[in-house]
């Protein structure tokens, strides 16, 4: 029997705004949890799946977002399911390759284990993945559907899709065209087609006449479509008694063989991380710190060798840390330790010095609304945006204090400084404003508390803001 529910007022519901497009329910949050509201033709389905334990089975395989069922209900729902809230969300375009990899190697597994149960996924969107962390979550729970909803073949429905969002884009990774891989894939449902992907492969060749890649990495590409293997596989199948379940599992096995066989290994670089000793007082001025303020979520922004020492003194006394970086190279380095050592980082592709760093519409919230941190680290970020960027302060400001929802700790180094003299050779602008009293001016406007922490011998200046 089923228990009484608790209506939740509708005027205490944010929806997401993404849920328009779900058939399938309503994504909403409520009293600092997430939710989903199942449609009532579909309550009976999902209802069942969770009673027959096939929800939690999954759950515990790590291989679907933890959901239980509530006993809330809400104007024309009266099944909601609570889903475990990812702390930051990232989108595909923002991930390295071997994120992207680890993410198209979940659909697949998940895929594999809903045949099981007669289930498939609707899509095969990398959108409908999150990363927790260095681990890949799949999150899009009513993407579940029976495969009496599809058309059932030796062909997974999405192998199409799959190969646009997911081993297309790797491929092209692969070539050394990451960042045209990336921009494609914010398009949300388009993608890399086979004929773009043979284009990128035929360039690298071109340009690499001397190296040889290795035979594995050709035989994986797709020239005309789905590539050869997979043609003669299901050329195979033809006239052959394999039932439709076995001859699917065999199409999608071969499917995670060829995301297996995209060797990012030339890509993945071993993270260099510097000499602490190089780096004490500023290591022992910002540990300080962290006791001081206990934030919960920090972002790092940091610029210079020290960002990735800044990140690990992060990890030792936050719960959630975010790790921005416009080079490739770290963020996949961060990704490959974090995962191996299971650290709560998340290491994102963005460049904050293009305009398009913080685009936002319907479809894509901005960076400020996804990464918020407790606390900002920006050390070094102040004078590599003027005098590499031509920022000036309002604008550098602004951007760091979008992101701050508490404190932000940032440092600055006078014009003096001789590495900075240099830099300022061949400024097309004055900048008889870059001082410190103009800078902490512009902090006073976003901050109700500004001060000067540290100063060093050479006069740089650390500064701690808070809200």
């Amino acid at each position: 029997m089923q228990n009484k529910l608790t209506k939740i007022p509708l005027e205490e519901i944010s929806f997401n705004s993404l849920s328009f497009s779900d058939p399938g329910g309503r994504l909403f949050s409520w009293n600092n949890g997430l939710y989903r509201a199942i449609a009532p033709e579909q309550s009976e389905f999902y209802r069942e799946l969770c009673q027959k334990n096939i929800i939690q089975t999954l759950i515990d395989q790590k291989k679907l977002v933890d959901t239980t069922v509530t006993d809330l209900k809400t104007d024309h729902y009266d099944l909601v399911l609570q889903h475990q809230k990812i702390s930051f969300v990232s989108y595909p375009h923002e991930w390295c390759d071997t994120m992207l990899k680890d993410a198209a190697l979940l659909h697949l597994d998940l895929c594999l284990a809903l045949d099981e149960y007669e289930l498939t996924t609707d899509d095969a969107l990398p959108f409908n993945i999150l990363f927790d962390g260095c681990k890949a979550v799949f999150v899009d729970f009513t993407s579940i559907i029976p495969l009496s909803k599809t058309e059932v073949s030796v062909h997974w429905n999405f192998s199409g899709q799959f190969h646009q969002l997911f081993i297309h884009p790797l491929q092209t990774m692969a070539c050394g065209y990451s960042h045209i891989a990336r921009s494609l894939l914010k398009e949300y449902d388009r993608g890399i087609s086979a004929e773009e992907v043979q284009a990128f492969i035929s360039q690298a060749q071109n340009k690499r006449k001397n190296q040889k890649f290795p035979a594995r990495f050709w035989n994986s590409t797709a020239a005309k479509g789905i590539n050869h293997r997979i043609k003669g596989f299901v050329k195979s199948m033809k006239g052959r008694s394999l039932d439709d379940s076995t001859a699917r599992r065999l199409f999608l096995e071969e499917l995670r063989e060829k995301v297996e066989e995209v060797d990012c290994s030339k890509s993945t670089h071993t993270l260099i991380i510097p000499n602490e000793k190089d780096y004490v007082p500023q290591l022992q001025i910002l540990e300080k710190l962290l006791v001081d303020l206990r934030p919960e979520s920090i972002l790092n922004l940091s610029f210079g060798d020290a960002g990735i020492l800044y990140t690990q003194l992060a990890l030792l006394y936050a719960q959630n840390v975010v790790s921005i970086h416009s080079d490739e190279k770290q963020v996949r380095a961060l990704y490959s330790q974090g995962k191996n050592q299971d650290k709560s980082v998340l290491p994102i592709l963005i460049d904050i010095t293009l305009p398009g760093s913080n685009f936002t519409n319907d479809w894509f919230k901005s960076a400020y609304d996804r990464f918020q941190c407790d606390l900002v680290l920006a050390i070094d970020v102040v004078e590599r945006l003027v005098f590499q960027e031509q920022f000036r302060f309002d604008l550098i400001v602004h951007q760091l204090a979008g992101f701050s929802k508490k404190s932000l700790i940032l440092n600055f180094k006078p014009k003096e400084d001789p590495y900075l003299k240099s830099a300022t050779t061949g400024q097309r602008f004055g900048l008889s404003w870059y001082n410190e009293s103009n800078l902490i001016r512009m902090l006073e406007e976003k901050f109700s508390q500004v001060r000067i922490i540290y100063r060093d011998i050479q006069s740089y200046t650390w500064i701690l803001c808070q809200q």
